[in-house]
């Protein structure tokens, strides 16, 4: 009893009896879904997802040329900056020698460069709250100019006779008439006159001035203060920085 052979017949053959539209051409493919069973399809992708694609693949390329040929060329002037440098150092004076032996030990330069932020840090913290404190002698001649008004009531003594010569009238007893004439006497020494005095007395003179100005000033209120504030702030984050291990 002959049993039926498996179905051998070959993949071309089975498409062959398929319609026309599902005859596999170019770009398309064949799947087997099940014994004597295949679904041709043909992958398609839009026109704008190929623009993106060549797109992308255009720009990477693009970045890829400017990495390479800006590192080729910053690493071209980090070379000739260090020719310069070597040439311009003397390596074999006291400074030279010192960065030589930082390049040969940098913990050595980092410990270095931790003490000078921080004395720098320092420094500054200690500048912007400081006080400017001095003594400024003053020795000097004012000018004075101003006319002072005298109006009051005084006593005056006499210190040497003083001659008085006055009209007089004269009446003559009984009925006799009037005499006019003068008076001549003289005030003895010693004798007290009160004095109305009423005028303006004019100043003009320089006075001899004399004595010393205690000055502190605090710095932080000067015109130092923001440059010091803007110096704290660019030196603060190093330092902390440096500080921590």
């Amino acid at each position: 009893m002959s049993q039926s052979a498996p179905d051998q017949t070959p993949q071309r053959e089975r498409s062959a009896s398929m319609p026309a539209a599902l005859v596999p051409l170019q770009r398309r493919r064949a799947i087997q879904i099940a014994p004597g069973q295949d679904v041709v399809i043909q992958p398609r992708l839009p026109t704008e997802y190929k623009l993106l694609i060549w797109s992308s693949f255009v720009l990477n390329l693009v970045l890829l040329l400017v990495v390479l040929i800006g590192g080729t060329w910053g690493l071209s002037r980090l070379r000739a900056a260090e020719a310069a440098l070597n040439a311009a150092i003397d390596w074999q004076s006291p400074a030279g020698q010192r960065l030589q032996q930082l390049r040969r030990d940098p913990a050595q330069a980092v410990a270095a460069l931790r003490w000078g932020v921080g004395e720098l840090h320092s420094a500054v913290n200690g500048m912007h709250a400081a006080h400017i404190r001095t003594t400024i002698p003053i020795d000097q001649r004012i000018p004075v100019r101003l006319t002072v008004p005298v109006n009051q009531q005084t006593t005056v003594l006499t210190t040497a006779p003083v001659p008085l010569v006055a009209p007089a009238t004269f009446t003559l007893p009984g009925g006799g008439g009037q005499i006019n004439g003068q008076v001549a006497l003289n005030l003895p020494p010693g004798l007290e006159l009160p004095v109305d005095l009423s005028l303006t007395i004019p100043i003009s003179e320089s006075l001899p001035v004399q004595f010393d100005v205690p000055v502190d000033i605090p710095i932080a209120r000067t015109e130092m203060g923001d440059d010091l504030e803007r110096l704290q702030r660019l030196v603060a984050p190093a330092a902390e920085l440096l500080d921590t291990p």
